[in-house]
């Protein structure tokens, strides 16, 4: 609750004074009961319980370990580049090195090259190969 107060600028008495206002006989606030005085300011929205996956896998524990790695590397991307232009230069290291390929086999490249690409970034940012090989395959085959 404190933090909760402190978000908004307030000191920890004032948050002292609401829960002494709001508490029950066993010295507890629910968490609901809390949240329903500010609903009129802040919406129903700011409850929202689960966030879907970034990447949905058919097994949630592993689903949730590859939201881990990527929310690792965003992190590491979020922290080491100024812009985006500067994210994108960590992922296509390959930049400029196009061959002379017809439009659906340079596509296949491209997405191959990422794939390529954002495995040896996710290394770099010191994400251990385990955790790399949690990451669905980005490869394309080119037939």
């Amino acid at each position: 609750m404190r933090s909760f107060f402190r978000g908004f600028g307030h000191p920890k008495d004032v948050a002292d004074r609401v829960f002494d206002l709001l508490q029950d006989k066993a010295g507890e606030v629910e968490y609901a009961v809390f949240m329903s005085h500010f609903e009129s300011v802040l919406g129903r929205d700011f409850r929202q319980l689960t966030q879907a996956p970034i990447i949905a896998l058919e097994d949630p524990l592993a689903s949730r370990e590859v939201d881990g790695t990527i929310e690792a590397f965003k992190a590491f991307l979020m922290t080491k580049c100024r812009n985006l232009q500067e994210a994108y230069r960590i992922l296509d290291y390959e930049q400029g090195r196009q061959g002379q390929l017809s439009g659906n086999a340079k596509l296949c490249q491209k997405a191959w090259r990422l794939g390529t690409s954002i495995r040896s970034a996710v290394l770099r940012a010191g994400c251990g190969q385990d955790r790399l090989d949690q990451l669905p395959a980005v490869h394309t085959n080119v037939s």
